[in-house]
């Protein structure tokens, strides 16, 4: 591989939520919360769910060696989960693939990452400290 390859997510997965654009404000900030709704991409945001539910069940953050990749399957009816686990030793890594209902994208997040959970804490491998 290099730099100048377009990459298969099956082979190299991007980092989580990679190129989304995210929209923060404050709660009370009512006008402020509808702005972003025009530019709302329904299935970008499925993903984005799907994405970030994974790495909460590994209660993984920025520094975790971990990336997952959600896609849209057809008609945007489906989605499909794949995460994985890097090894900052250059182990192994552990993958997961879920999938299931569009509707339930968060759900089949969880799920990928749970799949690393039910591995062990003596197989993950440990992020810096």
């Amino acid at each position: 591989m290099d730099a100048s390859q377009i990459h298969d997510p099956a082979q190299w997965l991007p980092e989580s939520g990679a190129g989304t654009v995210v929209i923060e404000h404050r709660v009370d900030d009512l006008g402020a919360g509808r702005l972003p709704v025009p530019v709302t991409h329904g299935p970008t945001h499925i993903m984005l769910d799907a994405e970030r539910a994974a790495l909460a069940a590994l209660h993984g953050n920025c520094l975790t060696a971990a990336s997952v990749h959600a896609v849209h399957g057809p008609a945007a009816k489906s989605v499909t989960v794949h995460a994985v686990v890097l090894d900052p030793a250059g182990g192994t890594p552990i993958r997961a693939t879920t999938s299931g209902p569009a509707i339930h994208a968060t759900r089949a997040g969880r799920l990928a990452g749970q799949r690393f959970l039910d591995v062990g804490p003596t197989t993950l491998p440990s992020g810096p400290s």
